[in-house]
C-alpha cells in the first residue's frame, strides 16, 4: 500500500467507509483527536474530493497513531455469533462488517464461527462455542482474550486464564482453553513464545504446547503428522502410534457432524457403526496422548443402507440472507418418511412435498437430498454453476 508523501506506508490503516458515514462521524468514531478530521481530509484528496461527502466502498488511510483505539471489524460469520458491547447491555446477533472496540465481546454458539479482521493487519477466527473479548492494542499488535473455546490467529497476542500467546513474525497457530482452564497451543507457522507463572517457552512450526493453571509451560512437542498419507500409513501400522479422530458427517463441508469419536482403529465397520440409512462423508485425524491432533484427511463418501430408485428432486431454491448464506431450499420425495438436506432436516408433507432452510459455508458448491423410505435410501446431488444457479449432478 502507498501512502501520501511523508508517511510510511507501514504507518497507515485501511479503514472502509460505512454507510451514513460522514467525514466528521468518521473521524468521532475513529480518531483520538476528532478535531483532527481535516489531516484525514488531506491524507485522501486522492479520493474524497468534499469533506461533506464520503460514501460507502471508499477505503481511507489512517495514520495508526490518529486512531483512539486498535479497531477491528467482524468480516465473517456462520450461524449464532452474539456481540456484547464494551458499553455494556445484552448479547445481541452479530453482524457483517460490525465495528469491533476493545472490550467488545464475541460469542458463538453450536456449528458457529467468526473472523475478525483488525485494522493492524491481523486476523483471528474464533471457533464454535467460544468466548473472546478483545483488548487494547500493544505496540501495533492486536491483543484478545481467550476465555472458552478456541480459535485460530494470525500475529495476535491471546490472553487466556493461563497463559500469555506471544506471536512472532508472520505466525498462524491454534490456541484452545479446556473446561478445566487448560491452554492448547499448536503453531501451524513462524514461531510464538508461550509464557506462564514467570517462565517462557517458544513453540515452532509443526510443535505444540500444554500450559495447565498455575502451572508453566511444558516442554514443546511435535505435533501428530498431517493429512491423507498420515492415516493411510497409521491405517497400515506404519510409523509412530496414533489413535484416531474420527469424523462423519452427512456434507462435504462437515457442517453438520453425526459422529465423532477417538478411536484405536479405523475401518469400515467403525465409520458406519450406528449411522442411519443414508450418505455420508467421513475424515479422519492423528490424535496423540494429550489430544493433539494433526491435520484431517481428505472428506471420503461411505453410503450406509440399500439405494432405492424413488424419485427425488429439488423445485426451488430461494436465498434468504446473503450475507449469512442462508437458503431455503424445496422439492418432492416419493415413499419417504425422512428427508436431510446437507445435514439439515427437512419438514416433509404427507404428500411427499419437503422443505429445509440450510447455511452453506464459502466453500460449498454442492446440496446432497437425502430421502430415507421403506424402500431404502436416494441420494440426489445439485452443484451450483458459475453463474449461481443450482443445476443436478451428472
Amino acid at each position: 500500500m502507498g501512502g501520501p508523501v511523508g508517511i510510511r506506508a507501514a504507518d497507515l490503516v485501511e479503514v472502509e467507509v460505512r454507510t451514513g458515514d460522514t467525514l466528521h462521524g468518521f473521524a468521532h468514531n475513529y480518531l483520538k483527536d476528532p478535531g483532527k478530521w481535516p489531516k484525514i481530509y488531506e491524507l485522501n484528496k486522492d479520493t474524497v474530493r468534499d469533506p461533506d461527502r464520503i460514501y460507502p466502498g471508499q477505503v481511507l488511510l489512517i495514520p495508526v497513531q490518529m486512531l483512539k483505539d486498535k479497531i477491528g471489524d467482524l468480516a465473517e460469520l456462520i450461524k449464532e455469533v452474539k456481540i456484547k458491547k464494551r458499553e455494556g447491555g445484552d448479547w445481541k446477533k452479530g453482524g457483517i462488517k460490525d465495528r469491533l472496540f476493545p472490550e467488545d465481546g464475541i460469542m458463538t454458539g453450536k456449528r458457529s464461527f467468526a473472523r475478525i479482521d483488525f485494522l493492524v493487519g491481523s486476523h483471528l477466527r474464533v471457533n464454535e462455542d467460544s468466548l473472546i473479548y478483545l483488548k487494547p492494542t500493544e505496540k501495533k499488535t492486536a491483543v484478545a482474550s481467550l476465555l472458552e473455546g478456541g480459535l485460530n490467529a494470525r500475529e495476535i497476542k491471546i490472553i487466556t486464564p493461563a497463559a500469555e500467546v506471544m506471536p512472532g513474525k508472520d505466525s498462524e497457530y491454534d490456541v484452545n482453553v479446556d473446561k478445566d482452564r487448560t491452554t492448547r497451543v499448536k503453531v501451524k507457522d513462524g514461531k510464538v513464545d508461550v509464557k506462564a507463572q514467570g517462565q517462557t517457552v517458544t513453540v515452532e512450526k509443526g510443535f505444540r504446547t500444554l500450559v495447565y493453571m498455575d502451572s508453566v509451560p511444558q516442554k514443546p512437542v511435535m505435533l501428530p503428522p498431517d493429512g491423507e498419507d498420515a492415516v493411510s500409513s497409521a491405517v497400515q501400522g506404519r510409523g509412530k502410534p496414533f489413535r484416531f479422530r474420527l469424523q462423519v458427517a452427512e456434507d462435504e463441508a462437515f457442517t453438520d457432524i453425526r459422529k465423532d469419536i477417538i478411536t484405536e482403529q479405523l475401518d469400515e465397520d467403525v465409520i458406519k457403526e450406528g449411522l442411519d440409512p443414508g450418505q455420508y462423508y467421513w475424515r479422519a485425524a492423528l490424535t496423540d496422548k494429550d489430544g493433539f491432533e494433526g491435520l484431517y484427511s481428505e472428506p471420503k463418501p461411505i453410503f450406509v443402507g440399500t439405494q432405492s430408485t424413488a424419485a427425488v428432486e429439488l423445485t426451488s431454491f430461494k436465498v434468504i440472507n446473503r450475507e449469512e448464506r442462508i437458503m431455503k431450499i424445496s422439492g418432492y420425495a416419493t415413499d419417504a418418511v425422512r428427508v436431510i438436506v446437507n445435514g439439515y432436516p427437512a419438514a416433509l408433507e404427507k404428500n411427499g412435498e419437503f422443505s429445509a432452510t440450510i447455511v452453506l459455508s464459502q466453500e460449498q458448491s454442492t446440496i446432497t437430498v437425502t430421502a430415507i423410505g421403506a424402500g431404502g435410501v436416494v441420494l440426489r446431488k445439485y452443484h451450483r454453476t458459475d453463474t449461481g444457479s443450482w443445476l443436478p449432478a451428472e
